[in-house]
């Protein structure tokens, strides 16, 4: 079979609402490839003054990432149209707790001030976090200090906290909003379909990425982004030398939401239990609790732990219920809400290392936790993804426009995307370094196997809350100022991208 040039001529196979996502598809998208846009912005140094083909960007995942890429795009003259698919049949509307910290939120501030702005309306307002003793009484207390970029160092809570679902809807309702377009810059979401095969340039007829997908759909697409989390079906299929990119922690964490209670305040609440078991509350503005249960690997429980993938959802809740059972504080009340949970979420706590984030040609790119997971302990995923996208977006509208510039103002026949994808990863690797760097020892260190070892752990996090509480915590303003100097170098390794062409 010849590679198809558009989506009208491929026989979709009927499919439960996937199948009317593809049929919409088609019938937006099929005149796209074969037309091109005419630009709209050239009296204010806009795109070539030619008729310009669109540049066709698949993006896989509609996380955090893979929306934010969409949004950056979309401001430039250049005109793009970007698909993002999601294997989810709806945009993601649950989820935890996340955190946006340092660069992220400077980048925000600098490209979407009006975002960025709706993003903290939108925050959980935890007031803080607590460790609690074996009694549920509060053993140290790290309240959150708002409106301090350094809040980190005196809480666990990030000045902005904001549940995973509501950032996702920000973010793909920003990206489909007219304000944020300059270029004609095309977005559409796919919902319930996933890539089945990858062709890459050198092996595909049309010198594109050639995609199928599991709904049957094929396309050829100038660049493919894989933004679809840490167990990436696009760097399964298309960096087959890093099949082992999972370096485990040796933990293992769920999510899922309980209904609020009186008693859970507005503080998270952690509750540590022997053999490295863990419950983390976290009462966010929706009227829930949103609850956490973590097991550290152990010879007692490894080989079923490791096996969790395979599981169903149900098996897993019964395999937690059995590890947590005898826990103790509020535990039954936590599996019983995790047994009457709908949005219940299980995976392994690990981090994603591979020696590179994209293929030689530039066409084929990782972005966010499908390249540089750094675990949810390290609290900057979310970070990372927001920066990738900044970078990657950045270079691949610097480049487009030099190369257009060489054309005299005319979109080339063939773009290079080998050198954006180079400078991409060049200048994103400093920040994947810090941001995969945790304490030594964790997450073991946080979540002792014996009651002794939990009691020494409540004693160092006590006199640790003392001291960032106390006056005393300026005598150690040099640990601030170290932290400080970290942050003011991620700042100054940060590019400045001009996305909006003046």
């Amino acid at each position: 079979m010849s590679t198809p040039e558009i989506f009208s001529e491929i026989e979709v196979p009927q499919r439960p609402h996937s199948a009317l996502l593809a049929n919409n598809f088609t019938s937006q998208f099929s005149t796209a490839t074969r037309s091109t846009f005419q630009p709209t912005l050239s009296q204010n140094g806009g795109p070539p003054s030619s008729s310009t083909t669109p540049i066709d960007i698949l993006i896989v995942g509609a996380g955090v990432a893979g929306p934010f890429l969409s949004l950056l795009l979309s401001q430039s003259e250049i005109p793009f149209n970007i698909t993002v698919l999601e294997r989810a049949p709806d945009r993601i509307s649950f989820g935890q707790q996340i955190d946006l910290r340092g660069a992220g939120v400077k980048i925000l501030q600098k490209e979407f001030s009006e975002l960025l702005k709706e993003i903290k309306e939108a925050t959980t307002d935890e007031a803080g976090f607590n460790f609690l003793d074996q009694k549920g009484n509060v053993a140290a207390t790290f309240p959150v200090q708002k409106d301090n970029v350094d809040s980190y160092l005196t809480s666990p809570t990030s000045d902005i906290e904001i549940l995973r679902g509501n950032l996702v809807k920000l973010l793909i309702d920003a990206s489909q909003s007219p304000k944020y377009k300059r270029g004609g810059t095309k977005v559409q979401y796919i919902y319930e379909d996933s890539v089945d095969k990858i062709l890459e340039p050198s092996v595909s007829p049309s010198g594109k990425v050639h995609v199928t997908l599991a709904s049957g759909i094929q396309k050829d697409y100038d660049i493919v982004v894989g933004a679809d989390g840490m167990r990436s079906s696009i760097r399964r299929l298309a960096f087959k030398e890093s099949q082992d990119a999972l370096k485990s922690l040796g933990q293992y964490t769920s999510y899922f939401t309980i209904p609020y209670e009186p008693e859970d305040g507005t503080f998270a609440s952690w509750f540590n239990a022997p053999l490295g078991r863990c419950i983390l509350l976290r009462p966010d503005n929706a009227g829930c609790t949103r609850a956490y249960l973590s097991i550290m690997a152990s010879d007692s429980n490894r080989k079923v732990l490791e096996n969790y993938h395979s599981l169903s959802t149900a098996e897993q809740k019964k395999m937690l219920r059995a590890l947590f059972e005898d826990s103790g504080w509020k535990t039954g009340r936590v599996l019983r809400g995790m047994q009457a949970s709908n949005d219940f979420y299980m995976q392994e706590v690990a981090q994603v290392k591979i020696p590179t984030w994209s293929t030689s040609n530039g066409q084929i790119v990782l972005l966010g936790d499908a390249g540089y997971c750094p675990s949810p302990i390290s609290g900057m995923g979310t970070t990372l993804a927001v920066v990738g996208a900044y970078i990657l977006a950045g270079e691949l509208v610097t480049s487009i426009r030099a190369q257009i510039a060489n054309s005299q103002d005319k979109m080339p026949k063939k773009l290079d995307f080998s050198e954006s994808a180079r400078l991409y990863e060049i200048k994103m690797r400093p920040f994947v370094e810090k941001g995969q760097a945790i304490i030594p020892g964790a997450p073991a260190i946080a979540n002792p196997m014996t009651s002794w070892g939990i009691e020494v752990l409540l004693r160092v996090v006590g006199v640790v809350s003392w001291l960032s509480r106390s006056r005393i915590a300026k005598l150690f303003s040099w640990v601030g100022s170290f932290f400080a100097s970290k942050e003011k170098e991620w700042d100054d390794k940060l590019d400045r991208y001009e996305f909006v062409k003046r």
